[in-house]
């Protein structure tokens, strides 16, 4: 449409070397509307990843992503969707060699994840809910410095803690 030749133009518009000269300016930027529940493939309470990147090159001279008033979730009107907490602790954190979690739990077992922030999951295991309570162990080695998400699910309710590695 019209509102891309603009922004198409503006960021074409070169020197003789192939350097962009043009400007962003706030006439180019246009809002964009993404709903993630529209093809039914998310449900409430799941878990969704945001990753942004861009691309530099000498010829660019800063044109890339910009990115102002994220919306993530509008206002909340009901609390039917919140989910159960399990009351998640992880301890050690930071740790490093193993962390121990502890959580409330209904069923008879739980199921332990642990991903890393590019969403890659590194481990997945059962254990075992006793008298309403899950203990369990988890060992870090192998594992890099850095931030990673331990998701627990048992009894319909899922709760995810960020675990830092040392």
């Amino acid at each position: 449409a019209e509102d891309q030749n603009v922004w198409r133009n503006t960021f074409n518009y070169k020197d003789d070397e192939g350097n962009s000269l043009g400007v962003g300016r706030p006439d180019l930027l246009r809002k964009r509307l993404i709903n993630l529940k529209e093809d039914g493939m998310l449900n409430s309470g799941d878990e969704v990843l945001l990753r942004f990147s861009m691309t530099i090159t000498d010829s660019i001279h800063g044109w890339g992503w910009f990115i102002d008033n994220l919306e993530i979730q509008g206002p909340v009107t009901s609390l039917a969707d919140e989910q159960p907490d399990l009351d998640l602790t992880l301890y050690p954190n930071p740790a490093s060699g193993f962390v121990q979690l502890r959580a409330r739990a209904d069923g008879q077992s739980a199921t332990i994840t642990l991903t890393d922030m590019a969403g890659r999951r590194l481990l997945s295991r059962q254990e075992p809910v006793v008298n309403n309570s899950l203990l369990a162990t988890l060992p870090l080695n192998g594992l890099r410095q850095g931030l990673y998400l331990v998701t627990v699910t048992a009894g319909g309710a899922t709760q995810t803690k960020r675990l830092l590695v040392e």
